[in-house]
């Protein structure tokens, strides 16, 4: 690479000041410095002197009428100052710290010259000199960049100058033009100087694609190289030889039938037992599509072939829900089962990590507290973490490394762009679940404002009094569970003084001990509380089949995702349910989001909404730190480039490997 991985040091102008702005900017090489695009153009235009306005940036061409003269003042700054004449006007040129332009300047009869118009003193601050009347006419944008306090966005572009005249040669191609398809325009070298110095817009654009495209690419190739190592480690002692009339029995107690989104993913997995290589598998769904039922048959498969395996879900509440919920559907297997999380009782604790060790427990449910250190596993063949996103790379592999070879399954109730699923799980196959179980109803939902929650009231007690039950969900405090719980307490006192004596309330929040948030998730599952109050922490996994109504407080607040998700508590059993969001928004998104959740009930038409409203990580609830951060390319404005690379990336890897795999799509 020459001297692009050299320091910035090599540059004219570069001291130790300069070169520590420059680091703070993450710009530590010549190569980082070529690569550090303008994150705008501003449009070079000449106009007449009888146009201009304060602070205008245009090009003003004239001849030249004196020498160029130069002032030095202060420490190591300097004036240049020189006049032209534009029809019949005489313009004052002023260039600050650019003295070494004296010379050029005094060779130029006419004179093109970009920079800010100063009314009050008639004269042009120059920011970028164009040379003579020729050199200016092709000149059409002006790259501005991101900068800093100790650093200006006009040092950069003129170090970017510096930098490709001085080493530009030295960009070579990473690709050939035609792996890149309909985005190979050009070498590498001019789409870098066209992204630097457009002009015109295609230029800007053209580069702006190939580059991306080459971004991609690379991003992909890593993925697939993952994917194929993975696979390369072939081992018939991997496969899983379930038993198929045991898991067909199985099927048959199930109190529904399954939809055909459950059984194509059902074999699918069983397919990937069979496998000489660990199954690697995303299955996402939207809310209530029934992923639950699908990872208890892939257990249970797992079950009959004598191996364990883990369920791990990133709170007690909806832990103990699989739990309890899988007994239920399988009391036969109830005394392979065990549950551990961090509350579990230090007797309770002993038995069931001699139970996971000596291999007696084949279905392992919990929270974090599977992979702790003192837990082990007899044989452990299978992990499936539910709702991942809500769990670190180190805490899902501390699990696997439970086992050898382990099998791991990841679930998300979250559904998930499909550029996204392509970005963030581009090295697992990945299946989808978006037909709900015919037993669930659909759920109606409103908006309305806060002035007509008198009659969401009314609502409330009618539905309690017909038997059912009621979600509240308070509003959400950005960054604060504190301040959630404050916004909880003070509508659990105000429906308290609201409703009759014999409406029952109950409260549930983060603060709360996992004893206490399962007393109160017991009262309500079993009938015993007819409103429950809550948080957010009942966004995933609750399931009570009797809750016909939810209501949520300042639904304005919440992305598009995460009041799907809340949605989702009710309609899960026989009865119509509803949806009404309260909420008086103040901006154009905030009413769009509340719109479109009215008029639609695909999550995944939603969490597209979301991202183009909100940006990606809404559609997780919180920062998505697993994001790749690229230098060119832009997720969702470039979806369609990201989609060629992941198709050319497999073919690459695949011919590269002499198989003959059809192209992803």
């Amino acid at each position: 690479m020459g001297h692009l991985q050299e320091s910035l040091a090599l540059l004219d102008h570069v001291g130790p000041v300069r070169l520590s702005a420059l680091h703070d900017l993450g710009i530590k090489t010549i190569e980082d410095l070529l690569f550090y695009f303008p994150f705008r153009y501003d449009m070079i235009v000449e106009k007449d002197p009888n146009e201009l306005l304060d602070g205008d940036k245009v090009v003003l061409k004239g001849l030249r009428i004196n020498q160029a003269t130069v002032n030095f003042y202060g420490r190591k700054k300097s004036r240049l100052q020189v006049q032209i004449m534009v029809l019949n006007h005489v313009i004052r040129l002023i260039f600050f710290n650019q003295h070494y332009l004296k010379d050029k300047i005094n060779q130029l009869d006419e004179i093109a010259i970009y920079g800010k118009w100063d009314a009050s003193r008639q004269q042009l601050i120059a920011l970028k000199l164009l040379g003579g009347f020729k050199e200016g006419q092709g000149q059409s944008f002006e790259a501005v960049y991101p900068a800093s306090q100790a650093i200006k966005a006009g040092t950069i572009r003129q170090l970017v100058e510096q930098a490709f005249e001085r080493f530009g040669e030295e960009i070579s191609d990473l690709y050939p033009l035609e792996a890149l398809g309909p985005y190979g325009y050009m070498s590498r070298r001019q789409a870098v100087y066209n992204m630097h110095f457009p002009k015109r817009e295609e230029d800007y654009q053209k580069a702006h694609e190939q580059l991306t495209c080459e971004e991609f690419l690379s991003y992909q190739l890593r993925l697939q190289d993952l994917k194929l190592s993975r696979q390369k480690g072939k081992n018939d002692g991997y496969k899983i030889r379930y038993d198929l009339k045991q898991l067909k029995k199985a099927i048959q107690e199930i109190p529904f039938e399954l939809t055909q989104g459950q059984k194509q993913v059902v074999n699918l997995i069983c397919r990937d037992f069979l496998q000489a290589y660990p199954m690697n598998r995303l299955l996402q769904g939207d809310v209530g599509s029934g992923k639950t039922v699908v990872a208890f048959l892939a257990m249970i498969a797992v079950g009959t072939s004598g191996g364990q395996v883990a369920l791990m879900a990133p709170t007690e509440i909806l832990a103990q829900q699989h739990y309890e919920r899988f007994k239920k559907m399988f009391p036969d297997l109830a005394e392979d089962t065990c549950f551990l999380s961090g509350s579990t009782s230090k007797k309770d604790r002993q038995a069931i990590l001699e139970a996971l060790a000596n291999g007696q427990a084949l279905f392992a449910f919990g929270t974090h507290a599977l992979f702790q250190d003192s837990v082990h596993f007899k044989g452990l063949t299978c992990a499936i973490i539910d709702e991942e996103h809500r769990f670190g790379v180190k805490q899902k592999e501390a699990l696997c490394a439970k086992g050898d070879w382990v099998n791991v399954m990841y679930m998300t109730a979250t559904p998930i762009p499909r550029t996204l699923t392509v970005t963030l799980y581009g090295d697992m196959d990945v299946s989808l679940l978006k037909e709900k179980p015919m037993h669930r109803q659909g759920i109606k939902t409103f908006w309305i404002k806060e002035s007509q929650l008198v009659n969401v009231y009314q609502e409330c007690l009618r539905r309690v009094r017909a038997g059912q039950q009621v979600y509240f969900v308070s509003s959400l405090i950005e960054e604060s569970e504190e301040l959630d719980l404050k916004s909880a307490l003070e509508l659990f006192k105000q429906l308290k003084k609201h409703f009759p004596t014999e409406v029952r309330l109950g409260l549930l929040h983060g603060r709360m001990t996992p004893d206490e948030k399962e007393e109160v998730m017991d009262a309500f599952q079993t009938g015993h509380l007819d409103i429950l109050v809550a948080t957010t922490v009942i966004e995933v996994g609750v399931d009570v089949p009797n809750a016909t109504l939810m209501v949520i407080l300042d639904a304005d607040r919440f992305g598009l995702s995460q009041l799907h998700q809340l949605r989702g508590r009710v309609g899960r059993g026989a009865t119509a349910s509803s949806c009404i969001l309260v909420a008086d928004p103040k901006t154009e998104e905030g009413k769009e989001r509340l719109r479109l959740m009215t008029e639609s009930q695909d999550g995944f038409y939603l969490s597209e909404a979301d991202w183009r409203l909100r940006g990606p990580g809404s559609v997780f609830g919180v920062k998505q730190s697993g994001l790749p951060e690229f230098r060119v390319g832009d997720l969702y404005r470039d979806q369609e480039i990201m989609f060629y690379a992941r198709q050319i990336a497999h073919q690459m890897v695949t011919e590269k490997e002499g198989e003959n795999y059809e192209n992803c799509h």
